[in-house]
């Protein structure tokens, strides 16, 4: 066997020592990625999981509140509804403030808002600063039900709703 023979072998085997630690630094890198990636991944649905249970809230606040027979028991089911759909999504009712409609301008075709917020807690990513907490807030309109008998609000003036336009 000859000198140089040797020494290609010698080459071969330095080769597969750095092809292992480069190996190894990718596979490290990657799972830095992966659990950031995740952290954001996570951080995200739960901002789009809480805004569309919101959303749902509302929307069973406005119809429960749009169909009542008086101003005080519009007030009363529209909650009750909303914070059992809260419930019924997994979202935890005592951290949602709801603004409720005007009870004294109920009435026929009355314009009802309801908004609702909800405060995100911070979400920490590795390597990058923490990310400050968020507040959602949705808000929805709808119209009272012209074609129902109900009791109108002291403050309900049929002649500005959008009906008696």
């Amino acid at each position: 066997m000859s000198a140089t023979s040797g020494s290609a072998g010698a080459r071969a085997r330095r080769r597969d020592q750095r092809g292992a630690v480069a190996g190894l630094e990718a596979l490290v890198f990657v799972a830095l990625l992966l659990v950031g990636g995740s952290a954001v991944a996570s951080g995200a649905w739960t901002t789009l999981r809480a805004q569309a249970a919101l959303d749902a809230a509302a929307r069973e606040y406005l119809r429960t509140y749009t169909e009542s027979p008086d101003p005080l028991t519009a007030g009363h089911r529209g909650e009750q509804a909303a914070r059992a759909a809260l419930r019924g999504l997994g979202v935890d009712e005592r951290r949602v403030r709801v603004t409720h409609p005007d009870l004294f301008a109920f009435g026929p075709c009355g314009t009802a808002e309801v908004s609702l917020e909800l405060d995100l807690p911070r979400v920490a990513v590795p390597f990058v600063r923490t990310w400050q907490p968020s507040t959602i807030r949705v808000v929805r309109r709808e119209l009272v039900d012209p074609h129902r008998e109900m009791t109108w609000g002291p403050r309900h003036d049929p002649g500005r709703t959008p009906c008696g336009r």
